[in-house]
């Protein structure tokens, strides 16, 4: 082949490269839409279950714009500061939890904020992967992580500053829960604790396709 083919070809491969390179960047980092985005208490103490529910946009929620509850609820003598964010953008985020809290003496909860009708474009499966990042731990607390009612994460009691994280391959069925459980005890303490926990998604088939035209773009680099 000649120069000029040669040039071509590689013109051409370069293009494909980078097309292949960008349908995974955009596949991988593209978040579904969310449907309903919950935040409920269930005070252990007075066996009701979860008795307090605030939906997104409903009574409650303090912010204005849709994908996002903010609460400040004071139930008995504790107080929770709670803002739960779903499918923040280009980052394949799918909720990402911020939690202050203030317990009373012997209070025991638990939270559950879930977005219930996530639409994953037609994935039969995703790779999911969880972190809690505890900054001011004062309590007994633990985290779980579902994804389609699947376990990602499993906490152990959060230290302050001692991040946790962890992964799995979920088969999912659309619409999808994401969900996190969030169980809270004060014992004898009464200070305040906070912690952030995120959940993250990207196909599998998505994965493979970037690292494919990554590759490609890899070696062309090296011929040229």
């Amino acid at each position: 082949m000649d120069m000029s083919g040669d040039k071509f070809l590689k013109a051409v491969l370069l293009k494909f490269g980078r097309a292949i390179a960008m349908t995974g960047a955009l596949a991988l980092f593209a978040t579904g839409a969310h449907a309903t985005l919950i935040v409920q208490f269930d005070d252990v103490s007075n066996g009701l279950g979860y008795d307090t529910t605030i939906s997104d946009a409903g009574p409650g929620d303090l912010h204005p714009v849709g994908g996002t509850v903010s609460t400040v609820s004071v139930v008995g003598t504790s107080v929770f500061s709670i803002t739960a964010q779903s499918g923040a953008p280009n980052k394949g985020e799918l909720v990402d939890i911020n939690l202050l809290m203030t317990l009373a003496p012997n209070a025991d909860f638990i939270i559950r904020i879930a977005d219930n009708g996530f639409m994953l474009q037609d994935r039969p499966s995703v790779s999911a992967a969880s972190f809690v990042t505890p900054t001011t731990v004062n309590h007994e607390i633990t985290v779980q992580t579902y994804v389609d009612g699947q376990i990602v994460l499993n906490s152990d009691p959060l230290v302050s500053f001692q991040n946790q994280s962890a992964g799995a391959l979920v088969a999912v069925a659309e619409p999808t829960t994401i969900e996190h459980i969030i169980r809270l005890k004060s014992g004898n303490y009464t200070g305040t604790s906070t912690f952030d926990t995120r959940t993250y998604v990207a196909g599998p088939p998505m994965l493979g396709l970037l690292g494919m035209g990554l590759l490609g773009l890899l070696a062309l680099r090296r011929r040229a």
